[in-house]
């Protein structure tokens, strides 16, 4: 369950997205991607899952390169959630979790009653069980977004990429989901993207970060959330403030 890039650099449409990044992600900490806009954030996400291919590097899941891994055996391993990813078709919430999980089920009839146990343990868990019926359409952010977190509970891939999955989320459902993400990263690999500095301020795994210019940076967070480091990658005044409980409030000037 380990994903591995080697000096992986990207273009699209003439433009450099990403350059010579090497990282590895692995089970045991919920990891966080942050950095500027248009640094290229969502695009390493979507290189990693195999949605990009790179202009030179290679990704590797578990020393065997990406490139080699079926579509099948992606999408039963790999568990992605993008931005903007809101379905023009009318799916109910129950809908968009069994296609979430699809890939888990292979099948060539109708779902059994134990797959669909599964959705209703997922969605239950979440709780969106009065909301099942109901078009995605309908559904605020927050909902929506829990409805992905659900597919992705049912999916229980070995990699979780998810693109700033509780951004639209009340202060109570973001923490369910925080607490959800990091108990599955103990035995799987998640890699987070945000913004929120309150979530990377409580972050105990790996901090990768891009600049403006592209640049990479990893380390580990309780060495990369300083207020030399910050203001240089935000280009912007950084305040750092540590709890005794070891918690950081990050505020810019």
């Amino acid at each position: 369950m380990i994903l591995r890039m080697e000096n992986i650099t990207l273009r699209r449409g003439g433009k450099l997205l990403l350059k010579n990044i090497t990282g590895e992600l692995a089970p045991g900490y919920l990891h966080f991607l942050a950095g500027v806009n248009g640094s290229g954030k969502s695009s390493l996400l979507k290189t990693l899952c195999g949605y990009y291919r790179p202009d030179s590097g290679e990704v590797r899941l578990d020393e065997k390169p990406l490139s080699q891994i079926s579509g099948t055996q992606r999408a039963r391993r790999l568990g992605v959630i993008s931005q903007n990813s809101m379905i023009a078709l009318d799916f109910t919430a129950r809908e968009m979790v069994m296609l979430s999980a699809s890939a888990r089920f292979p099948r060539l009839g109708n779902w059994s009653r134990e797959q669909l146990q599964c959705i209703d343990r997922a969605l239950e868990q979440f709780n969106l069980t009065h909301l099942a019926n109901q078009p995605i359409k309908t559904l605020s952010g927050g909902e929506f977004q829990r409805v992905q977190i659900a597919g992705m509970a049912a999916l229980q891939p070995e990699i979780m990429l998810l693109d700033e999955p509780v951004s639209a989320m009340d202060p109570v459902g973001r923490n369910q989901i925080m607490v959800f993400l990091e108990e599955y990263a103990r035995t799987h690999t998640v890699l987070m993207i945000t913004h929120d500095f309150e979530l990377l301020g409580r972050a105990g795994g790996d901090l990768w970060c891009l600049d403006k210019e592209h640049n990479f940076y990893s380390g580990k967070a309780s060495e990369l959330l300083n207020e030399k480091f910050l203001s240089m990658l935000y280009n912007s005044p950084a305040t750092v403030e540590v709890s005794a409980n070891g918690c950081r409030r990050i505020y810019f000037d």
